[in-house]
């Protein structure tokens, strides 16, 4: 009687002890997992957002035809409203952002960063513009159709 008693104690600890290892195995792939994901979805943030920016400015200006591509001093685009003119562009690792007073030319230097990447191009032709964000080896296009044109 004392050995049956004694050799279930055994199995039932032996049974605990699978079930914690399991679960324990289990919770490590999960997390391992969700790392991965969580790294995978951050990557892609990296270079979707700065591009989701873009597309929110564009649509905002270019029905009413205040965007232009402007290649000098510096390539950028350039929003126009009533009284002042932002530029977004490329500089030091960053796009970055300036808006002044229409009548006022900012050094391109006091512009605020929006958001660091490897590289961020501006491809227009016609209408039509391409943007390219790369960031740690991740590339991410946007193509935009402008209705409207500032001159």
């Amino acid at each position: 009687m004392k050995t049956h008693h004694n050799l279930y104690l055994l199995v039932s600890l032996l049974l605990l002890l699978l079930f914690a290892a399991g679960s324990f195995s289990l919770l490590s792939t999960e997390i391992f997992a969700y790392r991965r994901l969580n790294e995978t979805i951050q990557s892609q943030e990296d270079v979707s957002l700065p591009l989701a920016y873009v597309h929110t400015k564009l649509k905002h200006a270019s029905a009413r035809g205040q965007v232009a591509y402007v290649t000098k001093p510096i390539t950028c685009l350039q929003i126009k409203e009533k009284e002042t003119v932002t530029y977004l562009y490329y500089q030091d690792g960053y796009i970055k952002e300036i808006t002044a007073v229409s009548s006022y030319q900012p050094t391109f230097e006091e512009g605020t960063k929006l958001f660091q990447v490897d590289a961020f191009t501006i491809i227009e032709k016609q209408d039509c513009f391409l943007f390219t964000v790369e960031k740690d080896g991740k590339k991410e296009q946007l193509s935009i159709y402008l209705y409207g044109k500032a001159g």
